[in-house]
């Protein structure tokens, strides 16, 4: 037990290295959760931008867009002068801007519209000028169903705006547990920076140093024979590693004020943490049998962990990826923890046979731990063998 005493004793020499992760992944972790994380009670709510609009015909489509929109959106009156809208646009006095040229109120009553189109410019990228645009061609299309049934521009107006008030329920979808507002899952998105880095710099550093020349030669000196002094690592290893799935669960419990522990999806939150656990630690264990000094230790901690995590989908949201990026995380665990734990987040009810939606995702990060430990295990054995 001497061994297994040492390790912890080495593991609070390097507290300062652990203390440091830790409080990265806390800062990281707990404010993108908070900020990504929704409210499954909250109420729907329609939100308006401010758009500006250039009616350049003064006719009916312009009275109509008016009174249609302007209860929900702030509408500005604006005159075409294309470099002052595109500074509006630049400094996002506006959202989006449309224009309505002379004559296209008679090519749509003519069921000619596509011959004068309504211009229209909007700050790119952004998803509020993106939804009033399809909110805007909706419209239109109405509008365009109503003229020809029949109807005049203003009795087809007239139409769209009694639709539009009437109430339209819309119910939020409840996770599991009404309590959690799916923070829990947001957190447990961080975890893999957690067990790579504590992993690395707590057990792979310490593994490191119990085989440096000359602590190596005087411990293997020692009366204690090879088998026990690596049944005593391994057993500190474990150890090391189920305080890490410990501390991750108490702060989660503290973050969620208890809600993750009446969670039904505990178990398999749980599940998808331990295999990417066991990974974070086989890469423990590589580090220490294959770095040269402290520094080829904290190099690779530092790669690693931000490389995995990155291509992972922990730091930039897998929905973010293009083709060619998410073909290459598909090569990293990290990506499939990441899958895996969206889709439990994800999970309204639970069944039976649930819980094998998630083992292919659970198999291959498992794979990868114990590739990654057999690959430390060659290598301590050559290291032997050269010794030897």
């Amino acid at each position: 037990m001497q061994v297994f005493k040492t390790f912890f004793k080495m593991l609070y020499h390097y507290r300062g290295t652990v203390i440091l992760y830790l409080c990265i992944f806390l800062g990281v972790s707990l404010a993108m959760s908070s900020a990504n994380s929704v409210d499954s009670r909250k109420e729907f709510e329609n939100t308006g931008i401010s758009f500006g609009l250039v009616d350049e015909e003064q006719a009916a489509f312009g009275r109509a867009v008016r009174e249609y929109f302007g209860g929900e959106h702030e509408i500005k009156e604006l005159a075409y002068d294309e470099e002052k809208i595109k500074e509006a646009l630049y400094w996002k006095e506006i959202s989006y801007v449309l224009v309505i040229p002379k004559g296209f109120t008679e090519s749509l009553l003519s069921g000619q519209k596509e011959k004068i189109q309504l211009k229209r410019m909007k700050v790119p990228g952004a998803y509020e000028s993106d939804y009033f645009e399809a909110e805007l061609d909706m419209y239109l299309s109405k509008l365009t169903g109503f003229l020809e049934a029949g109807y005049n521009l203003e009795e087809a107006a007239e139409e769209l705006n009694q639709l539009k008030k009437e109430d339209t329920k819309v119910r939020m979808a409840s996770f599991v547990n009404a309590d959690q507002h799916d923070f829990i899952t947001e957190f447990f998105v961080y975890v893999p920076y957690l067990f790579i880095t504590l992993g690395m710099t707590g057990a792979g550093l310490i593994l490191f140093c119990f085989n440096r020349p000359g602590v190596k030669e005087r411990t293997e000196c020692g009366a204690a024979p090879i088998k026990a002094r690596l049944l005593s690592l391994t057993l500190a290893v474990l150890v090391f590693g189920l305080m890490e799935f410990a501390l991750v669960f108490a702060i989660a419990g503290i973050a969620s004020k208890g809600a993750i522990f009446t969670d039904v999806r505990l178990p398999y939150f749980m599940a998808n943490i331990g295999v990417m656990l066991l990974f974070g630690l086989s890469l423990a264990i590589l580090t220490g049998t294959i770095s040269s000094n402290l520094q080829t230790v904290t190099g690779l901690t530092s790669v690693l962990s931000l490389a995995l995590c990155f291509m992972g989908g922990t730091f930039v949201p897998v929905q973010f990826f293009t083709g060619g990026v998410e073909r290459v995380a598909r090569f990293t665990p990290v990506y499939w923890y990441t899958v895996n734990n969206a889709a439990i987040g994800a999970i309204s009810e639970t069944s039976g046979g649930v819980f094998s939606d998630f083992l292919p995702q659970l198999g291959v990060v498992g794979g990868y731990a114990l590739v990654v430990f057999a690959a430390a295990v060659v290598c301590i054995y050559h290291k032997r063998r050269r010794a030897a």
